[in-house]
């Protein structure tokens, strides 16, 4: 069932992808069981969930980790938090510009 909803979510391959990670965090998948679940569980083809991953590690949601085999694994990256300090340090910053 392509496009299927989780509760009242429509959920797309990407996101399946960023919440199996997120959910997974601070362990990595392997690339080949994101391909896997895409295939059978998503209804989403692997090279899609394998473009999908690469597109994520691209734009620094994910991390793309090779092992010495030359396996693929990836895994969350959660968003930094800004200290108050650092908050503050980049509006003076900004304000001096």
């Amino acid at each position: 069932m392509i496009g299927s909803k989780v509760g009242s979510m429509k959920y797309s391959t990407r996101n399946r992808i960023l919440l199996e990670l997120k959910n997974a965090y601070p362990l990595a998948i392997h690339k080949g069981e994101l391909e896997r679940r895409a295939l059978l569980e998503w209804n989403a083809e692997a090279d899609q969930a394998a473009r999908r991953c690469r597109e994520l590690a691209d734009e620094g949601l994910i991390e793309r980790i090779e092992n010495k085999n030359r396996h693929v694994e990836y895994r969350y990256i959660p968003p930094k938090v800004e200290t108050r300090a650092e908050i503050e340090q980049r509006l003076l910053q900004s304000a001096l510009l």
